[in-house]
């Protein structure tokens, strides 16, 4: 899986070898997953690019960029998506780790309060405006190359943060950042899930839906109870990898059911988004 941001990204990664393409918008919060180009300027929107990319590719292709309800859900899936991948919508979530001032700027972003810089890093990314960008500009040709930008920066975002400011802090947020919510992840998707049931299907197919997220949910809360030693939130593993660590923590044979439900195959990944203390 990997990310284009151009028609020809997504052709390279179909001809070596990817199985699905994220067609990533301009909106997208966030570095921007740009391989065969630097010019931040001709980045195309997530409706221009998308269509193209799904005509000139064979494989699925996920959107993501500017979505963050169930209308910007639906969409895609008009235009060819085999899927969508949400991230600012939940960076208010209680479950995130952005820290309290920069919720609270997330909170008060509107449509025009993101761009897309390269002096907090020093590769091209998407945040919220903050101090360093508006003294330094979000572009500059004098920004250290990544990662070293964030290195120089790192006093001054320590100092500032210990302050309740982010002056120097990373605001990676979409142009979608005013549609966030403060919710818990699971009702937050629940509520997207049911926003998209109520414009994308017929009623007869909402309790089919409602199924197949419940399913989905009791699965992500087994998960929860699983505690692997060294891995962090929302890390990506396969069920064979767990099987062979010998820090799994089986907790009520938590482990063993969830390896038995989930497909026996390295390919297939599937999230521990928490992980017990």
């Amino acid at each position: 899986m990997g990310s284009a941001t151009i028609v020809r990204e997504a052709t390279w990664l179909e001809e070596n070898g990817a199985d699905v393409i994220i067609a990533q918008g301009a909106e997208a919060g966030g570095h921007r997953g740009m391989f065969l180009t630097e010019n931040i300027a001709n980045q195309p929107g997530i409706f221009a690019l998308l269509p193209q990319v799904v005509d000139a590719v064979r494989l699925p292709v996920v959107a993501a960029g500017g979505i963050a309800d169930g209308r910007g859900i639906a969409a895609p899936f008009a235009l060819g998506a085999a899927g969508v991948q949400i991230g600012t919508a939940y960076l208010r979530c209680p479950e995130s780790k952005v820290i309290a001032p920069a919720r609270a700027a997330l909170a008060e972003s509107l449509d025009d309060s993101t761009v897309i810089t390269n002096v907090m890093t020093g590769r091209p990314a998407r945040g919220v405006v903050n101090r360093v960008m508006r003294e330094i500009g979000p572009v500059s040709p004098h920004a250290p190359a990544f990662p070293h930008a964030a290195t120089r920066l790192a006093p001054l975002k320590a100092a500032a943060e210990k302050l309740g400011k982010v002056d120097f802090t990373n605001l990676w947020a979409g142009q979608a950042v005013r549609l966030g919510r403060e919710l818990p992840a699971a009702e937050l998707t629940r509520a997207l899930a049911g926003a998209l049931a109520r414009i994308a299907v017929t009623d007869a197919e909402v309790p089919h839906l409602q199924g197949e997220l419940n399913a989905m949910l009791a699965f992500v809360e087994q998960l929860s109870e699983v505690d692997v030693d060294g891995v962090e939130p929302m890390t990506s593993v396969t069920p064979m990898e767990m099987k062979k660590r010998p820090d799994v923590v089986n907790d009520g044979e938590i482990v063993d059911q969830v390896i038995a439900n989930a497909p026996a195959t390295e390919d297939h990944f599937f999230l521990v988004p928490k992980v017990v203390e």
